[in-house]
């Protein structure tokens, strides 16, 4: 309800902020690493008084990072749910696109306690299946559930559209596997395609700056971070305008819109491998450009 604490992952999925903001809730950030939430400065604010209702994460090849919560972090979070009195809405639209050759992580709904039940686990499958296929479905305790179908559209209609549900419907009874496995390798070989082109470029432009990007576990995203002399409000704009290409900037993935002027985000799930090489060329020569007129 209005006025409610929401504590959320910092980074974290940008478009998530406008609906908490929309419903009035206060955001509180906790800092991330490669395994997730920092619960050691959670337990900390949650033991000088904070009381959230509501945890917001995207646990699983998190956006915009690519990195996913480890299996002890997760139980951990799922128990300090119960602990401190506050429901966990667990983003998982990436769930079913974590790469196979690494370890699959589980999902939170799976820690949780049936006796009091904290977790609603969301699904999407315009992640899979394409962006314009606006279904989705929640796993959680039929407790939960049952709170959600009071909501007004649920009520009315069943869902948000028929048709698509029913299209969906009948692609997983005739099998998701093979889709997902074509997916999922394709998906990866633009990961490798991605970060081997970071590799290859970068270095030459950055001339021993130092830089770096978390190796994605699935997804669709590479956190990048650039050194702090480059200001990635502007490079996207030089960038765009003057290189042909176009990333997401850090400071996108803060409540301050200030935080991460140094990081970007880019996309691997669109393109082709030679199409990617050539995207973090084109960046590659923009970060050059940005340099040369900071320097002078």
């Amino acid at each position: 309800k209005p006025g409610d604490v929401v504590v959320v992952e910092k980074p974290s999925y940008f478009l998530a902020y406008g609906i908490f903001n929309e419903h009035n809730l206060k955001i509180v950030e906790v800092d991330t690493d490669e395994d997730g939430m920092d619960l050691d400065k959670f337990e900390e604010l949650l033991q000088d008084g904070l009381k959230p209702s509501l945890v917001y994460t995207v646990p699983i090849c998190s956006n915009p990072k690519g990195t996913s919560m480890s299996a002890e972090r997760g139980a951990r979070l799922v128990h300090m749910s119960r602990q401190y009195g506050f429901k966990i809405a667990s983003d998982e639209v990436y769930f079913f696109l974590q790469f196979e050759d690494l370890k699959m992580e589980k999902s939170l709904a799976e820690e949780d306690d049936p006796t009091n039940p904290t977790v609603l686990a969301m699904h999407s499958m315009s992640k899979t299946l394409g962006p314009g296929v606006r279904v989705g479905w929640i796993d959680a305790h039929p407790t939960l559930i049952d709170k959600l179908t009071t909501f007004g559209p649920v009520v009315s209609g069943g869902c948000q559209s028929h048709f698509m549900a029913s299209v969906v419907a009948q692609i997983l009874l005739e099998g998701r596997k093979p889709l997902l496995d074509k997916f999922r390798t394709s998906y990866q070989a633009g990961a490798v395609a991605l970060t081997t082109a970071l590799d290859k470029y970068l270095p030459n432009v950055l001339r021993g700056a130092s830089f770096r990007y978390f190796k994605p576990r699935g997804g669709y995203f590479v956190w990048v971070e650039l050194p702090q002399e480059i200001d990635t409000n502007e490079l996207v704009k030089l960038a765009d305008e003057k290189h042909g290409v176009f990333f997401f900037k850090g400071s996108a993935f803060c409540v301050d819109g200030k935080s991460f002027s140094s990081y970007l985000r880019l996309c691997f799930a669109f393109l082709e491998p030679h199409e990617i090489d050539q995207g973090v060329k084109r960046l590659a020569n923009a970060i050059e450009d940005y340099s040369s007129r900071i320097v002078s």
